[in-house]
């Protein structure tokens, strides 16, 4: 039997997709469809997304079309099994078999399967490489037969996206699609995560942790920004803080505390959090003064640079961005022992953590001394967005 696959489309049908709409970043779009034969070589060439709260309780469908080579067949059953590689479980599971009939040419037309066994739920937040198997027979009674296989780049989401990607318009023009490169370290970084807390809290650690290898804390120039610009729009340069995860130039390795809040909500949204960019400081214009902290880059306990306190410090933050409120600080790890201003001294990343009025024992007591509370004061009127990505 001679049969050749032709195409495969996570996006089933123009009107219909289980899958996210994405973009690789942002000068390029992800062409559908996702796989083409003679085109998708490696499985980086044809990649997708899928959020587990989207799809749970759903059957997934793809869509594939099928070109024959045998004139004298008309119906063929096909069907695609899952290449499982150790223990990992098939994240999208096998594609159901269904008879394809074809007319007086030799393309199928597209062909909408359905999904058996899928494990996004069980696997939660990851990257996983799917390779499939295709197969065909003539009749129920005849041995499957390979004719194709398939590899893909799948990565799976907790939610949605939220801001500042966006599903709408589905558009090559539309930048703030969710990027494919981004997803790459997000889902990486938060692997496993079965919570948005947990999802958020893992993308905050390894942010931090660029501060071993790749990135640390502006002191030569003062605290300035360097992935993040305010005018004429305020904007996140993704763009440059992918090309520094790779190995490249960016803009620099320096990097400041709204650098470390953009790049946090922006990867932990992508992955269905709800965390804004938002900042704390005194109307009056007062330093806060800082307990002994690790800034990121940093092995060496002082207030932030050896400076008397911040004039301003930002964060990932949930909701109203208040008191109440949580907030997840990529950019330095607070003194979580008895007396946060003094030894011993317990290195805790900020994660999870309420911001809380002064004296609850929370987030702004551990940052700030007594007298620095006072003058620590969240911002949320003036402060509290999410920068688009470029």
């Amino acid at each position: 039997m001679s049969l050749l696959l032709e195409w495969i489309s996570f996006h089933e049908t123009p009107f219909r997709s289980d899958a996210l709409n994405l973009r690789r970043d942002a000068t390029a779009f992800v062409l559908v469809p996702e796989w083409r034969r003679g085109i998708s070589i490696r499985a980086e060439d044809s990649v997708a997304a899928y959020a587990i709260e989207s799809v749970q309780g759903r059957t997934i469908r793809i869509a594939a079309e099928f070109r024959n080579l045998n004139p004298m067949v008309a119906t063929v059953q096909v069907r695609a099994v899952a290449l499982r590689s150790g223990f990992a479980l098939p994240v999208l599971g096998d594609v159901t078999p269904r008879s394809v009939a074809f007319g007086s040419g030799p393309l199928s037309g597209p062909q909408v399967f359905e999904l058996s066994g899928p494990a996004l739920a069980a696997t939660g937040v990851g990257v996983h490489r799917v390779d499939w198997r295709w197969e065909c027979r003539a009749s129920f009674l005849d041995p499957w037969q390979p004719f194709a296989e398939s590899q893909h780049r799948i990565f799976v989401t907790l939610r949605l996206p939220t801001a500042p990607w966006h599903q709408v318009p589905y558009t090559p023009f539309n930048t703030q699609l969710p990027w494919s490169s981004v997803l790459e370290h997000a889902c990486a970084w938060a692997q496993g995560a079965q919570t948005i807390e947990e999802a958020a809290s893992r993308i905050t650690r390894a942010v931090y942790a660029l501060g071993e290898t790749v990135v640390s804390y502006d002191c030569p120039g003062l605290g300035s920004t360097h992935y993040t610009r305010y005018a004429p729009a305020a904007i996140f340069e993704c763009s440059e803080f992918l090309e520094l995860l790779a190995g490249g130039p960016g803009n620099g390795a320096l990097i400041n505390c709204v650098d470390c809040a953009a790049i946090t909500s922006t990867f932990a949204n992508i992955l269905g959090a709800d965390l804004w960019q938002s900042g704390m400081f005194s109307a009056d214009g007062a330093l806060f003064a800082l307990n002994p902290i690790l800034a990121i880059g940093s092995n060496v306990w002082q207030p932030a640079c050896g400076w008397p306190g911040f004039g301003y410090h930002e964060v990932a933050w949930e909701g109203a961005c208040g008191a109440g409120q949580d907030v997840y600080d990529a950019c330095l790890r607070v003194n979580g022992g008895p007396d946060p201003a003094r030894p011993p001294r317990v290195p805790l990343l900020p994660r999870n953590m309420r911001f809380d009025d002064a004296g609850g024992g929370q987030y702004r007591d551990r940052l700030c001394t007594l007298a620095g509370q006072l003058h620590c004061l969240p911002q949320p009127g003036t402060t509290r967005q999410r920068r688009p990505v470029v």
